[in-house]
């Protein structure tokens, strides 16, 4: 474990210090391939901020990378970078990565084509690829479940269901185990929903009563 985090405090002081080039990068990619291997890792506690440091340094120097390892320090930021600030208890960074992750589903068609988003402009939404797809749909599963911690939190339900219903309308791009668990979300999305609304409507009742 300590020898870990000390590898990656090394690996990202190389690139913080401007000692990855485009001659080395490619070596230094497979460390960072080398460091997704195993995804649970990346939720340990013990782990989070070196992954976070390492992974966040490689992105921000993406420029290094040859053109075809940029869309996967991409799909990383989403894996690594994103997955980790879920953890934070912080109400507007919370919001802020849900965004994000929001925005990546938004690149997944939708099952039923009718419930795709309008784009402002109304032009047909664009979508991934659709061989990049599952990978992509893994990494923002990660996120999801990372997020799910948070369900019963006041601050962060409405956030949560939103995203359970983006990824539910999706969930023919996630693996078969993954879309059921993403079934499973939706049903508690929905309970939480239909509880929400009756306790608003409890509390107006209450209030026409004292008016």
């Amino acid at each position: 474990n300590a020898k870990f985090v000390k590898v990656a405090a090394m690996a990202a002081t190389l690139l913080e210090e401007g000692r990855v080039t485009m001659h080395n990068s490619e070596a230094f990619f497979e460390i960072l391939e080398a460091g997704v291997a195993d995804p649970k890792r990346i939720r340990a506690k013990d782990f989070r901020s070196a992954y976070r440091r390492l992974y966040s340094a490689a992105c921000t120097k993406k420029e290094l990378f040859h053109p075809k390892r940029q869309g996967i320090l991409r799909l990383w930021h989403m894996r690594v970078v994103n997955q980790v600030d879920l953890f934070a208890k912080h109400e507007d960074q919370f919001a802020r990565i849900v965004k994000e992750i929001r925005q990546g589903l938004l690149l997944l068609p939708c099952l039923n084509p009718s419930l795709e988003p309008r784009t402002r402009t109304g032009a047909p939404r664009e979508h991934l690829p659709e061989s990049a797809r599952r990978m992509w749909a893994s990494a923002m599963f990660e996120c999801l479940e990372v997020a799910m911690t948070h369900h019963k939190q006041p601050w962060a339900v409405s956030e949560v269901n939103m995203l359970i219903k983006t990824a539910h309308d999706r969930r023919q791009n996630f693996s078969e185990q993954q879309a059921a668990t993403v079934a499973e979300w939706e049903v508690r999305r929905i309970e939480s929903s239909r509880a929400e609304r009756k306790e608003t409507e409890r509390l107006d009742n209450s209030k026409r009563k004292e008016a």
